[in-house]
C-alpha cells in the first residue's frame, strides 16, 4: 500500500454546519464531451506531478474564516459487456470524427496517444464519479445587502480558484474536466449533503487515484499533518480484565481498535523504562501499575522527588492494605520518619554501602573527590557502621571534631579501619587541610543543617528496616520533595534511601527469602542514578525485584546506566520526548515509528516496545486508560498508622539531637 500506517477516521459532517443566513456557492464538475465519456484523462504517469497539489495549495491560502468543501462521490462500475460495448462504439465514433476536426490535422500524435491510453482505461476497474466544490461564507440576518453582494462575489472568486485546481488532470486533446453553472443558496449544497451520484462521468482507478489520494506531507507543508503515527499492536497482545497476572494500563489506538491491554507479571521481570517530557503521562502510568500491584497483594517501593505522585497513590490504596503502608515523608514536619542507615548493617554489606556514599556525594554539584578524599569518606562510613548509636549526622562530626573522632576510633575493633584512623590522627593537620575534605564537609554541612533532614537522619533508631518490609510485602511510599529540601538535598537523601532499598532487595537471594515479586518505582530517576545501579538492574531478576523507572532525558543518566537500560530492560514506553531523546530512541522504536512521531505524541499517547511471554515484540502505539480513583479513599488512615509505626514526634527527636549532637550545625536542631 501507499501508506501502510494510514488511518481513516470518520469525522463530523461539515455540510450540516450551514445555515440559511450563510452565503453559499457551489459548483459541480463534468466532462467537456459527455458524448464520449471513455476519453482518457491525464494520470500521474503523464503529469509526473502530484495532481492533488494544485487544489490543496489553493485551499491553504484562502481566508481561514470561510469554509471550503471538495467532494468526490465514487461508485464502482460492475463489469458489464453491454456497457463495455457501448463505450467501445463511442470510441469508434470519436475516431471516425477525427478527420473532420481541422484542429487535430496538425497533431497526429493525438491519435497515437488515444490508441495507447484508451485500451488501458477499458481494462482497468472503473468508477462513476461526481466532483463538487463549495464555499460557505458566514453571513447573518442583519448583514447589509451591499456587504452580502461583496461577500458572495469573493466566495465565487475563491470557488473558481478551487475548481481550476481540480482540472489539473484535463487532457487538452481528449478527456477534459469542465465546470458547470455556479449555484447559490442553501439548496446549492443539497447534492453534497445527500452524497448523490447524478449524471456521473467515469474515471478508471488510476485517474481517480491521481486526483484524490492521501498526500505526502513533505511535499505539501501547508496541509494539516498527523505528526505522530499510530502502530498496529501484536496479534498476541495480552488484554482482558480480571486477570491477576496482568497489569492493565492502556488501550490500543491503531485505526478503530480500542482494545484494553496490559503486561504480564512474568514479563515485568524484564523491568519497565518510561520516558517522556513533564506532564505527558508518566506519573499516571506509574499510578496504574502501582494500583494493580497493591490490589494483587504485592509489595512495592515508590520514590518521588516531588510528592504529588505519592499523594495520588495513597488515594488508591485498598482498604485491606492500609496497614501495609509505610510513608517516608521528609516534609512531614511534626512526625519525622525514623531512619538510620548505619543501624545494624551486616558486615558483608558495609563496603558496598560505603562505596555508595561516595557515589552519592559525587552526584552533588559535580563534586570531584581525589582518591585520598574518597578513602577518607569510605573509612568514615565504615567506622560509623562499626560503632553503635551513630547516625548520618555523625559524618559531619567525624570530619570536623577531633574529640568525637577520637572517641569513635577508640571503640573500633582491631582491623584495617582502625589502622587507617590511627594513622590519620597522627597526621591530623594535613588531614584537615585537604581541599577535597573541606568541600566534602561543606556539602555534608548543607545536608545536616537542613532542619527537616536532620530530624530524620539524626535519629539513632531505625524504624525503616527495608529488608523486613520487603519480605512482608509492605507498600513503601517515599517523599523527598525538592520544594522543601532543595535539589541537592533531595538528590542526596533520595539516593541514600534508594541505595538502602536496593541493598535490602539484593540480599533476598543470599538469605533465601525471595518468595514474592517486589516492585521498585523511581520517578525522576536521573536524580538518583548511580553507576552501581547498572549492576543492581542486571541481578534484579534473581532477587525477584522488578524496577520501573521514569525520567525525562536520556543524557541525564550516567553512561553505565544508559548501557544497562538498553541491554537489560525488555519493556520501554515513550511518551512525547524532545529532539535529542527522539534521536537516541528512534532505533528502539523503528520500525514502524520515527523520531518525528516520538516528538509529537499527544498527551497520554505512547509508543511501547514490550515483551510478551518473554519475547520482545515490534513497537506499537497506545494510550493510557483513566485511573479509577475510589469514591472513598484511605489516604488519611494510611498516613496516621504509618506515623504511629515508622515516625516519631518532632519534639522527642529534637531533644535527642540536643542531647547527643551538640557539635552539629546549629540550624539542624533549631
Amino acid at each position: 500500500t501507499m501508506i501502510p500506517s494510514a488511518e481513516i477516521v470518520e469525522g463530523e459532517d461539515f455540510t450540516e454546519a450551514v445555515s440559511e443566513d450563510d452565503i453559499i456557492v457551489s459548483q459541480e464538475l463534468g466532462i467537456a464531451e459527455p458524448k464520449f465519456p471513455a476519453l482518457p484523462f491525464l494520470t500521474y504517469d503523464e503529469r509526473q506531478h502530484d495532481c492533488a497539489g494544485p487544489y490543496l495549495n489553493v485551499l491553504s491560502v484562502l481566508p481561514p474564516e470561510h469554509k471550503y468543501m471538495i467532494q468526490f462521490v465514487a461508485k464502482k462500475i460492475p463489469d458489464n459487456w453491454m456497457l463495455s460495448f457501448r463505450y467501445r462504439m463511442q470510441a469508434i465514433a470519436w475516431l471516425a470524427a477525427f478527420p473532420f476536426r481541422p484542429l487535430y490535422w496538425f497533431k497526429p500524435a493525438v491519435m497515437d496517444k488515444f490508441k495507447e491510453y484508451y485500451p488501458k482505461k477499458m481494462v482497468n476497474p472503473t468508477f462513476n464519479v461526481n466532483i463538487r466544490a463549495a464555499v460557505v461564507v458566514p453571513g447573518g440576518m442583519d448583514l447589509p445587502d451591499e456587504d452580502r453582494i461583496k461577500k458572495e462575489k469573493l466566495a465565487k472568486q475563491n470557488l473558481k480558484s478551487i475548481v481550476t485546481g481540480l482540472t489539473f488532470t484535463s487532457n487538452s486533446q481528449m478527456g477534459r474536466i469542465r465546470a458547470k453553472k455556479v449555484k447559490s443558496g442553501l439548496r446549492a449544497i443539497g447534492p453534497m449533503q445527500d452524497r448523490s451520484l447524478k449524471k456521473p462521468f467515469f474515471f478508471d482507478i488510476f485517474e481517480l487515484g491521481t486526483l484524490w489520494h492521501p498526500v505526502f506531507v513533505t511535499k505539501h507543508t501547508n496541509v494539516a499533518q498527523v505528526m505522530a503515527e499510530h502502530g498496529s499492536p501484536p496479534s498476541n497482545l495480552i488484554g482482558g480484565a480480571n486477570r491477576p497476572d496482568v497489569t492493565l494500563f492502556g488501550r490500543t489506538n491503531f485505526r478503530k481498535g480500542k482494545d484494553l491491554f496490559g503486561i504480564q507479571r512474568v514479563d515485568r521481570d524484564g523491568h519497565l523504562h518510561i520516558l517522556g517530557k513533564s506532564g505527558t503521562g508518566k506519573s499516571k502510568l506509574i499510578e496504574l501499575l502501582a494500583q494493580s500491584d497493591m490490589k494483587a497483594g504485592f509489595g512495592l517501593a515508590l520514590l518521588d522527588c516531588h510528592g504529588d505522585l505519592v499523594d495520588e497513590v495513597l488515594r488508591l490504596v485498598p482498604e485491606e492494605r492500609v496497614k501495609d503502608v509505610a510513608v517516608f515523608d521528609v516534609s512531614d514536619y511534626n512526625f519525622p520518619p525514623s531512619f538510620n542507615p548505619f543501624s545494624q548493617v551486616l558486615k558483608a554489606e558495609r563496603q558496598f554501602l560505603a562505596a555508595e556514599f561516595i557515589d552519592m556525594f559525587k552526584k552533588v554539584d559535580g563534586l570531584a573527590l581525589s582518591e585520598s578524599a574518597e578513602r577518607v569518606l569510605q573509612n568514615v562510613v565504615l567506622a560509623l557502621m562499626e560503632v553503635p548509636d551513630t547516625t548520618v549526622l555523625s559524618i559531619f562530626q567525624m570530619l570536623t571534631d577531633a574529640d568525637f573522632r577520637a572517641g569513635i576510633v577508640s571503640e573500633l575493633p582491631e582491623g584495617a579501619v582502625r589502622d587507617f584512623w590511627m594513622k590519620e590522627m597522627d597526621d591530623e593537620e594535613n588531614f584537615l587541610d585537604q581541599p577535597d575534605i573541606f568541600r566534602l564537609t561543606k556539602v555534608i554541612s548543607r545536608l545536616v543543617s537542613t532542619n527537616l533532614i536532620s530530624c530524620v537522619l539524626g535519629q539513632v533508631e531505625n524504624k525503616f528496616d527495608f529488608s523486613r518490609m520487603i519480605e512482608e510485602n509492605k507498600i513503601i511510599l517515599i517523599k523527598v520533595p525538592k520544594k522543601n529540601l532543595g535539589k541537592q538535598n533531595t538528590v542526596l537523601l533520595g539516593t541514600l534511601i534508594l541505595t538502602m532499598i536496593r541493598l535490602a532487595a539484593s540480599a533476598r537471594a543470599d538469605r533465601g527469602s525471595a518468595n514474592k515479586q517486589f516492585y521498585i518505582y523511581v520517578d525522576e530517576f536521573q536524580n538518583f542514578a548511580t553507576e552501581s545501579f547498572a549492576k543492581s538492574l542486571t541481578n534484579a531478576s534473581k532477587h525477584k525485584v522488578s524496577y520501573t523507572i521514569a525520567h525525562q532525558m536520556i543524557n541525564q543518566l550516567p553512561a553505565a546506566v544508559k548501557e544497562a537500560l538498553t541491554a537489560k530492560v525488555s519493556n520501554v514506553v515513550s511518551f512525547q520526548v524532545g529532539s535529542d531523546d527522539a534521536a537516541a530512541l528512534e532505533s528502539r522504536f523503528s520500525p514502524p515509528f520515527s523520531r518525528l512521531g516520538l516528538m509529537n505524541l499527544d498527551l497520554r499517547d505512547f509508543y511501547i516496545r514490550m515483551a510478551i511471554d518473554g519475547n520482545v515484540q515490534e513497537a506499537f502505539s497506545g494510550r493510557t486508560i483513566d485511573v479509577a480513583y475510589p469514591e472513598v479513599h484511605y489516604a488519611k488512615k494510611c498516613i496516621e498508622q504509618s506515623r504511629n509505626r515508622y515516625a516519631r514526634v518532632r519534639e522527642e527527636v529534637l531533644e535527642e539531637l540536643l542531647l547527643h549532637d551538640d557539635d552539629i550545625p546549629e540550624a539542624a536542631v533549631g
